[in-house]
């Protein structure tokens, strides 16, 4: 878990509390961070590195701000990409684990798509294809009772696109605390 830390004009929020009030200033700062955790999920939607197929992970993206504690967090809804910590995080020999092992659940051996020699990997619509009985000329699979994965490489989009917003989102929080002390001139 990360945690993004905003610097902000503690004179200024002292000043804006005294001058319209601390539930102005709360309500400023709920603002903000509504504003805050919008940018950031937006730029998480908008740059990763991972290929999206059905948009799901994209979707998944929420955020949600605490009144109480005037904290902001965005996270996975994780209902239709439950898969999303895998994406996130990285997994096996690219985390803490070594290689993991898969084996069949039912079956006797594990199945995918290949082409003759390997030359390339099989694309979803290819793979569908062949399950459908639609081979590709060239196209075979592959058998094996057991598969050491090594893993997938982590792509923290979510931290990163926080750290890209950082400077924006000082610049929010300034802007709607001196919003609340203008208001009460």
């Amino acid at each position: 878990m990360m945690n993004l830390r905003i610097d902000i004009d503690a004179l200024g929020a002292i000043r804006a509390i005294e001058t319209v009030g601390l539930q102005r200033t709360r309500t400023a700062i709920r603002r903000a961070l509504l504003e805050s955790c919008r940018l950031v999920q937006r730029e998480a939607r908008a740059h990763h590195r991972f290929t999206p197929r059905t948009g799901a992970l994209e979707r998944e993206i929420a955020y949600q701000v605490d009144r109480a504690k005037l904290e902001g967090t965005i996270y996975f809804k994780m209902e239709k990409a439950p898969y999303a910590p895998f994406v996130h995080e990285p997994t096996g020999s690219f985390g803490a684990r070594g290689t993991y092992v898969i084996r069949p659940k039912e079956k006797k051996a594990l199945r995918w798509a290949t082409l003759i020699g390997g030359s390339r990997e099989i694309s979803a619509r290819d793979y569908r294809n062949m399950r459908e009985g639609k081979y590709r000329r060239g196209s075979e699979f592959a058998y094996a009772k057991e598969v050491h994965h090594p893993g997938s490489p982590a792509d923290r989009f979510l931290y990163e696109a926080a750290d890209r917003c950082h400077a924006r989102i000082t610049a929010i929080f300034d802007r709607h605390i001196a919003a609340a002390t203008r208001g009460a001139r």
